[in-house]
């Protein structure tokens, strides 16, 4: 089914062989793009709790977060479709310790908070540094930004400042738990109508 839905999406031509009148021509170009989209949605929330209830079960290695980083963006693209583009600046920096599918987690659910911040299509920047020995990753976008007051709850579970249908509130809540257990720290600068900066500071490896 699965396939299907990917067939249907990247090439709804596939359907060009059947009569199309009004309601099948609604159907292919917005009713099925708007299932299709609910079904991802609904796929990082369940990824989301699972990480929220399972979190800390993966084995700690030595990684690079620039590969990581890479690794997540890719996997974003597909999510991101046409509401953002993205542009990296990828400096050199120091190996980390930390679970390889949890760091690409937490740059996914960074890169897609950000693009749901947009009103419209707009750039989003991910970046990463060396910093006080660890490494470092920035996102920033230039989205509606957060009162103070909603800065406040940020990171509870369920707190979210979407509309309705567009958000649990469980993404923000995972990364701070991502990177408390991997010792490393997150900081948010946001300000209404201006947009949010996402900063995530990681420890240096041991064995580096």
């Amino acid at each position: 089914m699965r396939r299907r839905h990917g067939h249907l999406r990247s090439d709804p031509e596939a359907l060009e062989g059947l009569e199309r009148p009004g309601a099948m021509r609604e159907y292919v170009e917005d009713v099925l793009p708007a299932a299709l989209d609910g079904i991802a949605r609904v796929n990082r929330i369940v990824a989301d709790l699972r990480g929220f209830a399972e979190g800390g079960l993966e084995a700690m290695e030595e990684l690079d977060l620039n590969c990581e980083v890479e690794a997540a963006l890719r996997l974003a693209r597909g999510h991101l479709g046409e509401r953002c583009a993205v542009e990296p600046f990828l400096e050199k920096v120091p190996p980390i310790t930390g679970c390889r599918h949890e760091i690409e987690r937490v740059v996914v659910n960074l890169l897609l908070n950000a693009a749901e911040s947009m009103e419209r299509r707009g750039v989003v920047r991910l970046a990463t540094r060396a910093r006080e020995g660890g490494a470092e990753l920035e996102v920033a976008d230039r989205g509606m930004g957060m009162a103070p007051e909603a800065m406040a709850h940020l990171f509870e579970p369920f707190f979210t400042t979407k509309p309705p249908g567009r958000g649990v509130g469980l993404g923000l809540s995972v990364v701070q738990q991502i990177v408390d257990r991997h010792g490393g720290r997150i900081l948010v600068d946001s300000h209404p109508g201006k947009g949010s900066t996402f900063t995530v500071w990681l420890p240096p490896s041991a064995a580096g």
